[in-house]
């Protein structure tokens, strides 16, 4: 500012004349330089401000339009029910949305996985297994909440409905607060102004994590299914090496009916791990990264 100002002073000391004429072009090319960011900023500020007012603004002028002039008490209850109902239609898109996006609807049941015999050769498929197995291999994991935080995050967008407490880290607990208790006023008039009630809050995350767990045990479900499928492709083919790249065959004593059946029993169970084991390398290998819970569910 002490260029722009001595700037400025030798134009007023100055006299008329082209140079005077060129400094103060300069000097209007520093106030521009100087005010146009400032300029910018400000408005963002105001128009960020004024949609802000106006999505309360015609929260309200809704429900006047619904229900007439209400006592105060009453339209923040309508300006409650209204906000509920904005989130929990945006919570549905948000969910149609993700699940298209990780292509779970591409397989309604584990046959419609492409194979070429006991190998799976499917692109969508592995997206499927590549993205639920980076969002949703461990409810405990930090990505797993920050899946579960950016699909609230989401919903409070699409209904304009700011939380500033963002996504609870532990389970919703509706013993510790009863969703059913009255609402403050306090909270009630916090609500015309956009801001999510702590019983919206509970709601909606408790469903995202709902929605979440039922993503999980679908996509277990699948892919448990389609390794029972190669199960069946190993035995329909009567071949012990199937797995051409690492063989493995059944121990001798499997089938020897003068052993007990407890111990047929005790070999046939580590026969059915090992095939597990060289179907999860094998799958692993080829970019099909399964949930550790399909693993699990296939051993039990």
């Amino acid at each position: 500012m002490n260029s722009l100002e001595a700037l400025l002073r030798s134009l007023s000391e100055s006299k008329p004349g082209p140079r005077k004429l060129e400094q103060a072009e300069q000097a209007w090319n520093i106030l521009v330089q100087v005010l146009l960011p400032l300029v910018i900023i400000l408005t963002f500020v105001i128009i960020t401000t004024v949609a802000a007012y106006k999505s309360a603004y015609d929260t309200m002028e809704d429900v006047l339009d619904k229900t007439g002039p209400l006592p105060t008490l009453q339209l923040y209850d309508k300006i409650v029910e209204l906000q509920l109902q904005r989130l929990l239609r945006e919570l549905e898109r948000v969910k149609d949305e993700e699940r298209k996006a990780l292509g779970i609807v591409v397989f309604p049941t584990p046959e419609r996985v492409q194979r070429v015999g006991s190998r799976v050769e499917d692109r969508d498929f592995k997206q499927l297994c590549r993205l639920t197995g980076q969002h949703l291999s461990s409810p405990l994991s930090l990505e797993y909440f920050r899946y579960a935080s950016n699909l609230y995050s989401r919903v409070l967008k699409g209904a304009h409905v700011r939380d500033p407490s963002g996504f609870a880290v532990r389970r919703r607990d509706e013993h510790a607060v009863s969703i059913d208790r009255m609402l403050a006023v306090e909270e009630r008039r916090r609500a015309a102004d956009g801001w999510i009630t702590s019983k919206h809050r509970r709601i909606i995350q408790g469903q995202i994590l709902d929605f979440l767990e039922g993503l999980a045990r679908e996509v277990v479900t699948i892919q448990t299914g389609l390794v029972r499928l190669i199960f069946e492709e190993i035995s329909d083919s009567n071949n012990p090496t199937l797995f051409s790249d690492e063989p493995i065959s059944p121990p001798p004593g499997i089938a020897d009916l003068t052993m007990s059946h407890e111990e047929r029993t005790r070999l046939a169970t580590q026969f059915y791990g090992e095939v597990v084991d060289h179907l999860r390398r094998r799958l692993d290998g080829d970019g099909y990264r399964l949930l550790p819970a399909t693993w699990q569910q296939l051993r039990n």
